[in-house]
């Protein structure tokens, strides 16, 4: 069953590095192709995890290709598995590239919940580095911004903000 799971593994990722070698600039097979070797064995595989981020990076551009994936999606999922990998200050850096990536509209007005959540993974990355006081003070920045009719997503950050636990 493994060596049949495993076959499966490498087939699907010989198709995706074949449709990125025809479309460098398509988010989607980077972000399959990210999920797979991610729970696959992330330590393994994590060099080529960077390298699929890196190419969205460089090639990717919404003017030019219409999809409803983005930069911010690519370095979010990465960021997510350094975090789960207790890798955290590289988790942190992609968590900031993720947030970067989010337009001033998203940041400010519509999707600041998003925005929210980003920057959650950026206070518990700096809590597990042991950077306690950077890590409060994004906590509490996250906090403040949220507006005051918003108390589901106030008690969702502080649920999940590990300097509370």
């Amino acid at each position: 069953l493994d060596s049949l799971y495993q076959d499966s593994e490498n087939k699907a990722l010989a198709y995706l590095d074949s449709s990125l070698s025809e479309s460098p600039y398509a988010l989607e097979a980077i972000i399959l192709s990210i999920n797979i070797l991610g729970n696959s064995n992330f330590l393994k595989n994590e060099i080529k995890i960077k390298d699929l981020a890196k190419n969205a990076e460089e090639n990717f551009d919404s003017d030019d290709y219409a999809t409803s994936y983005t930069l911010s999606g690519v370095f979010y999922r990465v960021a997510t598995f350094y975090f789960n990998n207790q890798r955290y200050a590289s988790a942190r850096k992609y968590y900031e590239k993720s947030y970067d990536e989010l337009g001033m509209l998203q940041k400010n007005f519509f999707g600041k919940e998003l925005g929210h959540t980003i920057q959650l993974g950026v206070a518990n990355s700096l809590y597990k580095e042991g950077k306690n006081e950077k890590s409060l003070k994004v906590y509490t920045d996250i906090i403040e911004d949220i507006d005051e009719d918003k108390t589901d997503e106030k008690t969702k950050i502080n649920e999940q903000y590990l300097g509370n636990k």
